[in-house]
C-alpha cells in the first residue's frame, strides 16, 4: 500500500508543470474580505457549462460559487459560466459578461 501511495504521488508530481503565482488568487481573497464584490468566471467547454450535471446547481462551476459566496459572505460575489458547449465562444462571453 505504502508503495501504491508513493507511485500515485510521483505521477501527481509528472503531472504537475507549474503550480503558477498565487498573486491574483490572494488579491481577489483580500478583496472579499475586505467585502468588495468580485466575479467568479469559468471559461470551457459543455462539462464547464454543466451539460452532465443533473442540475445547473450541481455544476462544479456553480458548486466552485457556492464556496466562495459561502467563505466570504460579507462580499458580493458574481457568478459568470462562459461554458458553452462545442464552440471557443467562452472567452468573449466572459469579457462581455464580467462587471
Amino acid at each position: 500500500m505504502e508503495q501504491d501511495v508513493m507511485d500515485m504521488r510521483k505521477m501527481y508530481n509528472r503531472g504537475i508543470i507549474h503550480k503558477g503565482n498565487p498573486y491574483r488568487m490572494l488579491r481577489v481573497m483580500r478583496k472579499a474580505l475586505s467585502g468588495e464584490a468580485i466575479s467568479v468566471g469559468f471559461i470551457g467547454g459543455s462539462i464547464t457549462q454543466g451539460s452532465l450535471a443533473s442540475s445547473s446547481e450541481t455544476c462544479y462551476a456553480y458548486l466552485v460559487y457556492l464556496w466562495w459566496k459561502n467563505r466570504f459572505p460579507m462580499s458580493e460575489v458574481v457568478f459568470i459560466n462562459a461554458g458553452v458547449g462545442a464552440t471557443i465562444m467562452a472567452g468573449y462571453i466572459m469579457i462581455y459578461l464580467s462587471p
